[in-house]
């Protein structure tokens, strides 16, 4: 009996966590941004990688495998949508953040998706 993920073709687990990490933390620094006086802040890493590494990056994964490919140009489609997703809930809460932190979310879900698209393997069929 196969099931959902056996139809879409499972995406390959270690290689995926390995991906959303490195995806996860680049866009962590254009998330955070830098300091008032231009140094570079550390965000605080476990709130800032573990959305990516455990929600998104496999939603992207399983996506990527469903498509049957991935690459910059998936990458970024995928992006894209996940940053206009975090726009309109941006928009619906009214209360979201100021035009620079929302500038520098959307690129930063502009940038996760791209950068995983760019790692993510996905075998010919």
């Amino acid at each position: 009996m196969s099931t959902f993920l056996d139809l879409l073709g499972a995406p390959a687990w270690p290689i995926l966590l390995w991906c959303s990490l490195t995806a996860s933390v680049a866009s962590a620094f254009v998330l955070r941004g830098p300091a008032p006086d231009g140094r570079l802040r550390i965000p605080r890493w476990p709130i800032a990688i573990f959305p990516g590494i455990v929600l998104f990056g496999p939603l992207y994964g399983i996506a990527f495998e469903a498509v049957g490919r991935a690459g910059l140009a998936m990458g970024l489609l995928f992006g894209t949508a996940h940053a206009a997703l975090s726009l309109a809930l941006a928009l619906y809460r009214r209360r979201g953040p100021g035009a620079k932190r929302l500038l520098r979310v959307l690129l930063g879900r502009l940038l996760f998706g791209t950068l995983l698209g760019f790692l993510y393997p996905v075998p010919p069929a």
